[in-house]
């Protein structure tokens, strides 16, 4: 059964809402009525979101985890031991099955708890071992989604590299064919999360095109970098790697040769509407911390929150929320009704998601006045 409610499906459901939008065309069929998830899954993910706050709450401080460079392998242990780490893997490999809507849910209280921890999970999650979910074969899916989904090893996504960010196609990263099979694999990567992690899906050029490839720690060649010194996220393991001649074996080639960019393409569009979902949890704990500090800030004799110019920030932030949050859901929602060409609408929640997190972040930053700049208080750390 679909995890959301039946009703007249897509005209088209392999096309784009957003693109036909820009074609002056609207699909009202692929969005109305508005996607919803069934409500045992509505349940289940009530669960996942108590067990969540449940091994936070006992395992994790974001200060001492920024402090310290990781979120500790501790809180990676419980939140395994809670079914958290496999969210959408299938219940057969130890993971709790989850729709899109249903895994981005979850995914926004991770936002609602840190920043840091949002995006180690979400790399883990979203981009590390959604391509092996994707596009694994059964043998690929037996051998590495148990131990992911457990907890046990967590994964990466290795694209970037020091000439080729958004331009992908520009990787210099090259993998031959030997005759056993295997591919011997030369190049570097920057500015991988979860980097010194267990497994890596990373993509490399090849004679036969484009190719991903599945790496695990310690295999020889695999030389993993110091940790970056970041601004802000300081609790994400983000690391450079070199591969010298590595050896991978056939049995870790992801995919087909020539497929690895289209296996890049779609799992980074699949994995944007995560990263707003975690914005979304985030911006709503920043403006309950707000409205809080507002009402107990007095200026001139009256709380702050009494100043029409003070409740316009506020509003102006709680609207641009609902919006995003209505075209993230609606995307998630148009994922699980089968609509394979998300591109943009992905591509929008990730600059909209982007955008309105420094936007909300500045202005409660200024409604808190001189406590904002405190380490001791929560908004420096957000606004990092």
């Amino acid at each position: 059964m679909s995890a959301l409610r039946a009703h007249e499906p897509a005209t088209h459901p392999s096309s784009s809402f957003a693109k036909s939008l820009f074609c002056g065309e609207v699909q009202s069929g692929m969005v109305l009525p508005f996607p919803a998830m069934e409500r045992a899954e509505q349940r289940k993910v009530s669960d996942l979101i108590s067990s969540l706050h449940d091994v936070v709450n006992e395992r994790y401080d974001p200060e001492k985890a920024s402090e310290k460079g990781w979120v500790g392998d501790d809180l990676i242990a419980g939140l395994g031991e809670r079914g958290l780490l496999g969210l959408y893997v299938g219940e057969q490999y130890g993971g709790q099955g989850l729709s899109q809507t249903g895994y981005c849910r979850v995914m926004e209280e991770y936002g609602a708890v840190d920043a840091s921890l949002s995006v180690v999970m979400g790399v883990h999650q979203s981009i590390g071992m959604k391509p092996l979910h994707l596009f694994g074969s059964d043998e690929q899916k037996e051998r590495f989604l148990p131990d992911l989904a457990s907890g046990r090893k967590l994964a990466a996504f290795a694209l970037t590299e020091p000439d080729a960010g958004s331009d992908a196609h520009n990787i210099q990263s090259r993998a031959e064919r030997q005759a056993d099979g295997s591919w011997r694999l030369n190049g570097e990567k920057r500015f991988i999360g979860n980097g010194s992690k267990d497994v890596l899906v990373t993509f490399a050029q090849s004679d036969q095109g484009f190719v991903a490839l599945i790496l695990e720690k310690g295999m020889d060649g695999l030389e993993v970098g110091p940790r970056y010194d970041t601004l802000g996220l300081r609790a994400n393991d983000l690391r450079p790697l070199r591969f010298n001649d590595v050896r991978v074996p056939p049995e870790n080639l992801l995919g087909e040769p020539g497929e690895g960019f289209r296996i890049a393409m779609h799992t980074l569009n699949n994995g944007r509407m995560s990263l707003g979902t975690g914005v979304i949890g985030g911006t709503k704990k920043l403006i309950d911390l707000t409205i809080e500090q507002c009402q107990n800030r007095r200026q001139f004799g009256r709380a702050i929150a009494e100043f029409e110019l003070v409740q316009e920030k506020i509003a102006w932030m709680v609207s641009y929320l609902f919006g995003l949050e209505s075209l993230v859901y609606l995307t998630t929602g148009l994922v699980d009704e089968g609509v394979t060409d998300y591109s943009i609408e992905s591509a929008i929640s990730k600059v909209s998601s982007t955008e309105f997190i420094w936007y909300a972040a500045n202005r409660a930053f200024q409604l808190a006045g001189g406590k904002a700049y405190m380490r001791t208080e929560p908004y420096e750390r957000i606004l990092r």
